[in-house]
């Protein structure tokens, strides 16, 4: 794997800001139910199937995507990009939490990528980024 290279970067920070502090072990956790920690495979993109032109760019092509929900809040963010420089991995890991029922929220390690929240029901996790793409998640 490496890192993306300027053009992925510019499209993948604002996905990732989509798209914390210490929490309890505990599988129930203070902000994260068990049942909730597990792989989400990601299906679509504004309601698209993947693979999906993003970023406003049909040279940028979102291939798959995958977040994990661990068990003591922590996530994996992992996203397969296709651009002008050929196939590309972002990777975003941070802190997971909920409030309010089945809202979520995230909080990426990598500083200057912004926080970002959705919800999550019945295996399916919702992202919604900051700059309005809706990401469908499914386990």
């Amino acid at each position: 794997m490496r890192s993306p290279g300027a053009a992925a970067a510019v499209l993948l920070f604002p996905l990732a800001a989509l798209a914390l502090a210490a929490c309890s072990d505990d599988e129930s956790g203070p902000t994260g139910p068990a049942g909730q920690v597990g792989d989400y495979t990601l299906q679509t993109v504004d309601g698209a199937s993947l693979p999906v032109s993003v970023g406003g760019s049909q040279s940028t092509v979102l291939l798959q995507g995958q977040m994990s929900l661990l068990i003591g809040n922590d996530y994996d963010l992992v996203l397969e990009v296709r651009d002008k420089n050929g196939d590309e991995t972002y990777l975003e890991s941070g802190f997971w939490g909920t409030f309010a029922l089945d809202s979520i929220f995230f909080v990426p390690d990598r500083q200057g990528v912004a926080g970002y929240r959705g919800t999550v029901a019945n295996g399916i996790l919702r992202v919604t980024t900051p700059d309005g793409l809706a990401l469908q998640f499914q386990r």
